[in-house]
């Protein structure tokens, strides 16, 4: 009986791959159309990662050698998360990426805490960049172009309270005193407010000569580091956040098309971007590809950053990494055994490829462009 269960089981998935056969061969059916679904387990070819991009930034290759790219025209939006810990190469791919981006006609701005000298090569080096140190020059970020005034002053507001993790109650106030500043009205009474005071002044430390209607065609290397020394944490947040303000107010004025015109890639995010959900960077993430640019988080760890910007990335990469780095992975994305495995018992330069809206990870080995290694080997 057992015989005859073993024989009548094998004829039946003979017939199920000669019926794939055939679709393969007559229909010009792809592989990984044919393969999915409850027959790809009886597929002889079921082993193979799915085929990948053909064009786009160029990433490296996979386990069999084939190139690998991400389609920028593919992705639902260009929102990236590149998760790794201290010393595995995320600033590495970070500078790899902008050069990919420069190839397709993207500008990029990369915020850089540290100041680190290989980021200010490949921006105003091989780039051609422009140089914006908030420590010592600011913009005009009392400028609510592409705003109703009222929206960009809250906005402001509230990213000034979050920033110094003041309450909330606070952001009405500032809003009404930053709005009568930038009106002209008499000496705004609630300035007689020590933390409504403070936090004008942390604001009006930014203002400069510096036009963000001006940067937004241009390369940009933006740190917090200069002769001044490192600004503190929560000025770092202020500035920075402030500053995709005022670009989402250029950008929303200039879209005609949700072409990505502008790729931001933010390092040390899990310290700049720590805010709470729902906040001021969740709604970038949401609606800034409406308006043709993009943002980039290098992340060391993946609770540092709010769930919902997990969900609205077009794409992640995980770089390898101990094993309770790994396993925390598993709260942010579907990893598969042999995913984790890759990231766990791996060199330097695996990685592992996430996608929106394909639920298949790919790992890969990086393949970093030769001008980021001349630049390291330099530094």
């Amino acid at each position: 009986m057992l015989i005859f269960l073993f024989s009548k089981c094998n004829r039946m998935i003979s017939h199920i791959l000669k019926d794939i056969l055939k679709k393969m061969l007559f229909n010009s059916l792809t592989y990984e159309k044919a393969l999915t679904g409850d027959l790809a387990p009886f597929s002889p070819f079921s082993f193979l990662p799915p085929i990948t991009d053909e064009k786009g930034f160029y990433l490296g290759v996979d386990e069999i050698k084939r190139p690998v790219f991400l389609d920028v025209s593919r992705l639902p939006s260009l929102h990236g998360i590149i998760l790794g810990t201290t010393g595995s190469g995320k600033s590495t791919l970070a500078r790899h990426l902008a050069l990919e981006a420069n190839k397709h006609g993207i500008k990029v701005w990369i915020i850089d805490p540290h100041g680190e000298i290989a980021y200010e090569k490949v921006v105003v080096k091989l780039l051609k960049g422009v140089l914006l140190d908030l420590s010592v020059e600011g913009f005009d970020i009392f400028n609510p172009s592409g705003w109703v005034p009222e929206d960009y002053f809250h906005t402001l507001a509230e990213i000034a309270v979050t920033s110094y993790q003041l309450p909330d109650f606070l952001v009405f106030d500032l809003q009404k005193t930053l709005l009568d500043i930038y009106t002209d009205s008499n000496q705004p009474k609630l300035l007689a407010v020590p933390q409504i005071r403070g936090l004008v002044e942390n604001i009006l430390s930014f203002l400069g000569k510096k036009r963000i209607s001006n940067l937004i065609d241009k390369n940009v290397y933006v740190t917090f580091r200069g002769r001044k020394g490192r600004l503190s944490l929560n000025r770092q947040r202020l500035g920075l956040l402030s500053l995709l303000a005022r670009l989402d107010g250029e950008m929303m004025k200039n879209a005609n098309n949700t072409k990505t015109k502008l790729m931001i890639i933010v390092d040390e995010a899990h310290d700049l971007f720590k805010l709470r959900e729902g906040s001021f960077l969740s709604q970038l993430y949401r609606e800034s590809r409406k308006f043709g640019y993009s943002i980039v988080s290098l992340v060391q760890i993946p609770g540092f950053l709010p769930p919902d910007i997990y969900s609205l990335a077009g794409f992640m990469i995980f770089l390898s990494g101990p094993k309770e780095y790994v396993e925390e992975l598993k709260l942010v994305s579907y990893l598969r055994k042999e995913n984790l495995e890759w990231l766990l018992y791996s060199v330097k330069g695996n990685a592992v490829l996430v996608k929106q809206g394909d639920p298949r990870p790919r790992n890969i080995i990086l393949r970093i462009c030769k001008q980021v290694i001349d630049e390291n080997n330099h530094s």
